[in-house]
């Protein structure tokens, strides 16, 4: 008589065994997945954000220190210029307290594509030696700081110093 061989095939332990590692690699798997794109949305909101941020920087840092036609200190939005867009802001302080959920152009339009964003502005006169350090009066230079939300969520912040000096 000769030996019987073992049957080589898998036993119901072997397969039910190899089926859990496999689901315990696939769910990983999919977890770096989904992590790796829910990363990727973040930055391309803070890319974005930063754009709206910049283009809204550049229009503000583009304005006069102050408006000629007011007397000196004055700061804010006289009422002669509420309009409900940025149309008729013609110096920095305009923008003083400025928000707009969507975000739109000078002129009023909505930038397509940020429904449930917000940008904001805020404009204060700092010291120019250090403008960390706010001031009461005018001092001659002025810091802007713009930031910009998505769904409430601040996305970036965006600060520069404008001076009566060009």
């Amino acid at each position: 008589m000769t030996p019987r061989r073992a049957n080589p095939a898998f036993t119901i332990v072997e397969a039910a065994l190899s089926t859990i590692v496999i689901g315990v690699m696939l769910v990983a798997a999919l977890n770096t997945v989904g992590a790796s794109r829910a990363s990727q949305a973040r930055n391309a909101d803070r890319s974005r954000a930063v754009e709206l941020a910049g283009s809204l920087m550049a229009e503000i840092t583009a304005q006069a220190y102050e408006d000629g036609l007011l007397p000196t200190g004055n700061f804010g939005l006289p009422l002669a210029k509420v309009t409900g867009d940025r149309s008729r802001f013609n110096d920095v302080d305009d923008y003083d307290a400025w928000t707009e959920t969507p975000p739109r152009t000078k002129s009023g339009g909505v930038i397509p594509g940020f429904d449930a964003w917000t940008r904001s502005v805020r404009v204060r006169w700092v010291n120019p030696a250090n403008p960390d350090v706010t001031s009461l009066v005018d001092t001659g230079a002025k810091r802007i700081t713009v930031t910009v939300a998505r769904n409430g969520v601040p996305l970036t912040t965006l600060d520069a110093v404008r001076t009566s000096a060009r």
